[in-house]
């Protein structure tokens, strides 16, 4: 069903009929409709529903897999370390995409532009999540051939450390650059859907709200099964965030035609 989306009616000097007119275009602009999924507040929905799957019980994640506590803060902290390394090369690169057109699967669709480089970093980042998981299957992180075993306490090995730590490090490099190229997204479609720059708040305030629910029912599930539903509940949610980016990049100027 279409939304439909009034034109902001501040004053702005654009002339309100090209597609790139500025936030704010003239006030006798029409209504934009558009499918309510192509709305920013659908995709940041999706988008803090996925992040709640590896973020909030983080800490409680690697405290069940025998970390130490000064381990679990290095782990934490190198988020604040990857930020400052990633995040400018990687908001480039979707410039450089947005500019050329580049295409998540090529000839076969999918994501355009600013939308394939989020993508992507979704997709590495569930991937490099899931890898958590290779300890919990059976593969050797634990010294073996070397004269390193797991201590008796059940706590992890270094070589086990050592893996979450590259793990975590590359986790982090691809996470953080998605949220400034989401909230660069939700501009771009702010303007070409004539609304205000001041609706930029209203919009992320659905992400929010998916936090808090998500968080909520993830927490009771993980009580009752384990953390490990939250491998299941990332693998679901980042398929359906780059469906949602498909179809958010389809409604927007760059992927029209």
């Amino acid at each position: 069903m279409a939304a439909e989306v009034e034109a902001g009616s501040g004053s702005g000097s654009g002339s309100g009929s090209g597609s790139g007119s500025g936030l704010g275009s003239g006030s006798g602009s029409k209504p934009v409709s558009q499918p309510l999924f192509s709305r920013p507040r659908c995709l940041y929905f999706v988008y803090f529903a996925w992040l709640s799957s590896s973020g909030r019980f983080t800490s409680v994640f690697f405290a069940e897999r025998g970390l130490s506590d000064t381990q679990i803060g290095v782990l934490m902290g190198a988020r604040s370390v990857a930020s400052l390394l990633v995040v400018q090369p990687m908001s480039a690169l979707a410039d450089y995409a947005e500019l050329n057109g580049w295409s998540l699967f090529g000839s076969l669709g999918g994501p355009v532009g600013h939308e394939a480089v989020l993508a992507s970093a979704c997709i590495v980042t569930a991937l490099c999540f899931t890898a958590y998981a290779l300890p919990e299957l059976g593969w050797a992180f634990d010294g073996s051939g070397d004269g390193e075993e797991e201590a008796s306490d059940g706590s992890a090995s270094a070589s086990t450390y050592t893996y979450y730590l590259i793990v975590r490090t590359l986790w982090t490099m691809s996470i953080c650059s998605t949220y400034s190229m989401m909230d660069a997204m939700t501009l771009r479609r702010l303007r070409e859907l004539g609304m205000s720059k001041e609706a930029f708040g209203g919009e992320r305030l659905w992400g929010a709200v998916s936090w808090a629910i998500t968080n909520l029912w993830l927490g009771v599930v993980a009580n009752e099964h384990g953390l490990s539903v939250c491998y299941i509940f990332n693998g679901i949610t980042v398929t359906v965030l780059v469906a949602m980016l498909t179809l958010f990049s389809r409604h927007s100027e760059h992927g029209a035609g």
